[in-house]
């Protein structure tokens, strides 16, 4: 059984190769300043540009930045600047879905992506603490701020993606030459036991320990490679990059005691931005960025 199910997912990744991807990690063991990647805190401004405010007018909350200047580089991403991630301050805006406009999820009105092609280090970094910070407003998806480290990783395709189903159906084919019968591998590969077994056998045991059919996981905390849902697949062809995912993330670090999480998304989900590749190449950020929150 373990050898079919490793079969099948080999012919997946051959049918739809694993991507490159960037993993990031929370570092509990310092504190990052306002040029580097991070989660929450004081953000790196250029203060002759306007700060990003909401639908009411009001400054935006900074929920995380990344430094590509202090990571390895991956194509289309750009090899230098600060890219942010902002979202409504507002604590009524924030439980309704963090900013995101459900009917309309390329509207920046209420969440923002900001690129700062130059990143000045002798800016005047002194008027940001007006600015609200994240992980002082009431819902915040992000405990504290946070430093990150990043690893060059691969992902690869799992069950929530769109194309999976195909996928794994045209896998069955070409190693069997038979029809899957199902959209869920495990029920295919649970049919080569004895019928008294196909109940007692767990999802897991047939499918084994691979990432393409687990859920959502800190390991999802990435830039490109294959995006991972707690629901479905709703993002079209047309923002075939993922410029940036968040999952909810465990606190880890045992002197805090008065939270469970590091980040958390209404119950347990996670926040991605999606981009046209060709508007990354541009660097273009301000129109058609497309933000997604799904939870359990």
């Amino acid at each position: 059984m373990q050898k079919k199910t490793a079969a099948i997912i080999e012919e997946i990744n051959r049918l739809h190769p694993p991507k490159q991807c960037l993993r990031f990690a929370i570092d509990h063991n310092r504190k990052p300043s306002v040029f580097e990647s991070k989660l929450g805190g004081m953000p790196y401004w250029d203060n002759t540009q306007p700060y990003p405010t909401d639908a009411n007018g009001k400054p935006m909350a900074m929920v995380m930045q990344v430094n590509f200047g202090d990571m390895p580089h991956l194509d289309p991403l750009p090899q230098e600047g600060i890219l942010q991630y902002f979202i409504s301050a507002d604590e009524n805006i924030i439980a309704e879905g963090y900013g995101v406009d459900f009917d309309n999820p390329v509207s920046q009105t209420n969440f923002r992506v900001v690129y700062h092609k130059v990143v000045d280090k002798g800016a005047d970094i002194s008027l940001l603490g007006q600015y609200p910070r994240i992980e002082t407003i009431e819902g915040s998806p992000v405990m504290d701020e946070f430093a990150l480290c990043v690893r060059q990783s691969e992902s690869c395709i799992n069950q929530s993606d769109f194309d999976f189903e195909d996928a794994a159906a045209q896998a069955v084919r070409n190693l069997y030459g038979e029809e899957m019968g199902t959209s869920y591998v495990a029920d295919y590969v649970k049919k080569i036991l004895p019928e008294e077994k196909r109940e007692q056998t767990a999802d897991e045991l047939a499918l084994g320990d691979n990432t393409m059919f687990q859920a959502v996981s800190e390991e999802n905390f990435q830039m490109l490679g294959y995006p991972a849902f707690e629901q479905y697949d709703e993002v079209g062809s047309q923002f075939d990059t993922l410029l940036l995912q968040i999952p909810t993330i465990d606190a880890t670090d045992d002197t805090i005691d008065d939270y469970q999480y590091d980040t958390i998304w209404g119950d347990c989900g996670s926040v991605r931005l999606f981009i046209n590749s060709g508007n990354l190449r541009r660097l273009d950020f301000s129109s058609e960025v497309m933000c997604v929150f799904q939870c359990y």
